[in-house]
């Protein structure tokens, strides 16, 4: 009797723990300037949402577009952010993953960010994502920025991201991914511009409480491509299922920084409208302590 109780709970809880402590010794804490995951859902998660399963897995974590596809043709995701309620610092996103057969995905992405007035940010990506067993996924993503100041010349940056899923069990499922910027862009000292985008290792984990709810937690490293340090971030959020055709999300974070400071959170909330033909509409805010509100609206179908 208390071997079984030993059991389920080695099963249920040690042994997810225990990997992830193994993993966390190997890459320290992860984060990034902006939030970890792109999209309205991953918003309202406050960035813990790497795992959610939308057509945004196609830049998030293309591993797991195969098992976003297991029971769909495609999906397609598309949101506008508009960050700390400064227009000019609005962002966006159009995503979608397809099925190529049972066992591996193709994705494609188009994003836009500006960072100011006179600086903005354009990139495409293709991302592929596969089957590698019965509980393991392999991902890739290759995208192209261009990067420009208006009056200068532009900018062109490649970048290369790898990541690996694990369904550990019905409940846990684990995943990382390496982000490397390519050092090949066509930078001259006079366009005053810099490559934007740093190497980053994340780790997340899911755990599924019950069909109605689902904790995410998100670890990331990021490392400066310049001499500055680097710095990280701690997100957790949870997604509600109050019905089939309505969920909740909330999670909070600690803001970027070189070692973890939890005396400054940031908060965010989310809501997801389902149709019944695969139409969803998701709308999230998110507070900084000092700089404001950040908005984001998405809308999203699967086939």
């Amino acid at each position: 009797m208390n071997y079984n109780i030993y059991y389920r709970l080695k099963q249920a809880f040690l042994m997810p723990l225990l990997m992830l402590v193994l993993c966390c010794g190997q890459i320290s804490v992860h984060a990034q300037t902006t939030s970890p995951a792109q999209g309205a859902a991953q918003l309202g998660l406050s960035g813990a949402g790497l795992l959610y399963s939308d057509a945004q897995l196609a830049q998030n974590l293309p591993a797991l577009m195969p098992r976003l596809c297991d029971t769909s043709k495609y999906a397609l995701n598309g949101y506008v952010q508009r960050n700390y309620n400064i227009a000019q610092l609005s962002s966006g996103s159009i995503a979608g993953c397809f099925r190529i057969n049972k066992v591996s995905a193709l994705g494609i992405v188009l994003s836009h960010e500006p960072s100011g007035a006179y600086f903005s940010r354009d990139a495409m990506g293709i991302s592929y994502g596969i089957r590698l067993g019965a509980k393991l996924y392999g991902g890739a993503l290759i995208s192209t920025a261009r990067q420009y100041i208006r009056g200068y010349n532009s900018n062109i940056q490649p970048c290369g991201s790898v990541s690996v899923a694990y369904i550990y069990s019905p409940q846990w499922t684990f995943a990382s991914a390496l982000t490397i910027p390519l050092e090949v862009s066509s930078y001259n000292p006079e366009n005053y511009l810099r490559p934007r985008d740093n190497t980053r290792f994340r780790l997340e984990a899911a755990h599924g409480f019950s069909s109605a709810a689902t904790a995410y937690l998100s670890l990331e490293r990021c490392f400066r491509s310049t001499n500055l340090a680097g710095y990280g971030r701690i997100s957790l959020g949870i997604n509600y299922s109050a019905s089939t055709r309505i969920s909740f999300q909330a999670g909070l974070s600690t803001l970027p920084s070189v070692t973890a400071d939890f005396d400054q959170l940031e908060y965010s909330i989310g809501m997801r409208i389902r149709s019944g033909k695969g139409l969803s509409v998701q709308i999230s805010l998110a507070e900084h302590p000092w700089l404001g509100t950040t908005s984001a609206a998405g809308i999203g179908y699967i086939r």
